[in-house]
């Protein structure tokens, strides 16, 4: 419970420092980043775990090869936003959301989608206790502390808030790799780097095939969100 009262009190201090129009601003800049590295991530995170151990990967292995494509996913999103988002702004966000926003809410995709591959690396291991601390104590606590530095040290208001979730996603990822680092060393003097191409193949097959009904699931709360950004008029 300690992670959901960080939480809460973080939101509530962002509510009440922003307002009910610019609230809905930081909201629906993220909607677009979330439903992408929902759709986007392929269904890999659960391949992870379930290859790492029928398997027995090296944690090395899965951390640079999954790593690697998660920052290459991200990063292909990214450009792809890049190209599109000036229409995409134009027809959906209609001038709502300030485009230097969407901007920095995109860098979310990369960032989570690799946060993703990480954090089922960890679960993977077994290191149950100290994920659910890294996930939901620290990650709330990093996220309120962001906050109040930009809320009441630096008084950056929106334009501060909006990088909260992506600076705090990756300090998450800093904190899952240290949580495994030592595996990780060990693997690399190992000479455990890459996995091999078949090894891949089956996790990308895995992932794939149990994609769709999971990218359903996790979607569901960003679906009615964009349905009613699309169809509501910006306040000016």
């Amino acid at each position: 419970y300690s992670g959901v009262a960080l939480e809460l009190v973080a939101s509530v201090l962002i509510v009440r420092a922003l307002g009910a129009d610019q609230y809905g601003v930081y909201v629906v800049a993220y909607v677009v980043p979330r439903t992408v590295v929902s759709l986007g991530s392929l269904g890999i995170g659960p391949a992870i775990v379930y290859f790492f151990n029928r398997d027995r990967l090296p944690v090395s292995s899965v951390f640079l090869t999954m790593g690697a494509l998660g920052l290459a996913l991200g990063g292909l999103y990214y450009a792809i936003w890049m190209l599109v988002g000036e229409t995409l702004e134009s027809a959906y966000f209609r001038g709502g959301v300030p485009r230097e926003y969407l901007a920095v809410s995109m860098l979310l995709a990369p960032v989570m989608i690799v946060q993703k591959y990480v954090r089922h690396l960890v679960r993977a291991t077994y290191r149950i206790k100290t994920y659910a601390i890294v996930i939901f104590v620290f990650s709330g606590a990093v996220r309120l502390l962001l906050v109040v530095v930009i809320l009441y040290l630096f008084g950056l208001g929106l334009a501060g808030l909006i990088w909260v979730p992506v600076i705090t996603a990756a300090t998450v990822i800093g904190a899952l790799i240290s949580v495994i680092r030592k595996d990780i060393v060990r693997g690399f003097k190992e000479r455990h780097f890459f996995l091999r191409p078949r090894q891949l193949g089956g996790l990308l097959s895995f992932g794939l095939q149990n994609h769709l009904g999971g990218t359903i699931q996790r979607g569901h709360d960003q679906v009615p969100v964009l349905i009613m950004t699309s169809v509501l008029e910006p306040t000016a």
